[in-house]
């Protein structure tokens, strides 16, 4: 089965307010669980401390899902 759906991404900065944030519009599937966004945030900045994403052993996202349908 694949899904459309249409959806806010947002990562929050825990220390400065600089949340990471993108909207998404696609396909997804079962037999692609993995299929992500490689352009939207890099692995280093979640494992750098000084960003302040990842605090006290917590990273809060937050998702907005606007449409989805099936086919």
């Amino acid at each position: 089965m694949k899904v459309y759906a249409e959806f806010n991404l947002r990562v929050l900065d825990q220390l400065k307010n600089n949340n990471k944030e993108k909207r998404f519009k696609r396909w997804l599937s079962a037999p692609r669980p993995r299929e992500g966004a490689v352009d939207f945030m890099p692995l280093k900045d979640l494992e750098k401390s000084a960003k302040g994403f990842v605090k006290d052993d917590a990273l809060v996202v937050d998702v907005q899902i606007s449409v989805v349908s099936k086919l």
